[in-house]
């Protein structure tokens, strides 16, 4: 299976990384308006976490990417083009942010893991970057985010909290992913499966 080994983060002559990218130029075209944070990712995302669709009332956050606290990295990034000078604030711009249970919120802010957007796939793909037992099963999987909706998440801004994140494991390599398509982490599925290998082997053991 053809795999990406994530090597070094591409740029445009500007600087402006995936800036060649269909899927990043409509979503830098289109203004977030007057959709406030909160109702625009759920509109955007509805009420399950976009990785593991975890999805119990009370327990799925509003995740920024770049954090509501850091709005000096903010500014740096539209000065130098990484979002468009039009977005708002980083504590009010929908795409800069994300549907995350509490579990994925708190692996995802203490960069133990990162998201990347892949042109080759069109898809926001799960990296298991830190290699958590934990993560094993979503690394590679696509995230329930559409590129080409109008209120998607900026694929720049992963690509700033990707590059905290090999800070933070700087000994580690990059582990490849598949640049074919593949579905959504679905927990449901692998309980199904589990309990069907759970039943073989109890079989197995009584023969």
């Amino acid at each position: 299976m053809d795999e990406d080994p994530l090597p070094s983060i591409h740029y445009s002559q500007q600087r402006v990384p995936f800036a060649d990218y269909r899927a990043a130029s409509l979503a830098l075209s289109w203004p977030s308006g007057t959709h406030a944070f909160t109702t625009g990712i759920r509109d955007r995302d509805g009420d399950r976490c976009v990785i593991c669709n975890h999805g119990v009332p009370g327990t799925v956050d509003n995740s920024h990417i770049v954090p509501r606290s850091d709005p000096q990295s903010w500014k740096q990034l539209k000065d130098q083009g990484w979002i468009a000078a039009i977005t708002k604030s980083v504590v009010h711009e929908p795409r800069n942010g994300i549907r995350l249970c509490k579990n994925c919120h708190y692996g995802f802010d203490k960069y133990r893991f990162c998201i990347r957007f892949i042109p080759q796939r069109e898809q926001y793909v799960f990296v298991n970057w830190a290699r958590y037992p934990e993560y094993r099963l979503f690394h590679g999987l696509a995230l329930r985010l559409d590129p080409n909706h109008r209120l998607a998440p900026f694929m720049a801004l992963f690509l700033w909290h990707e590059d905290l994140v090999r800070a933070t494991h700087s000994s580690l390599k990059p582990l490849p992913v598949p640049l074919v398509k593949t579905g959504f982490f679905q927990p449901d599925n692998l309980v199904l499966q589990d309990a069907n290998t759970a039943g073989d082997s109890q079989e197995g053991g009584e023969e």
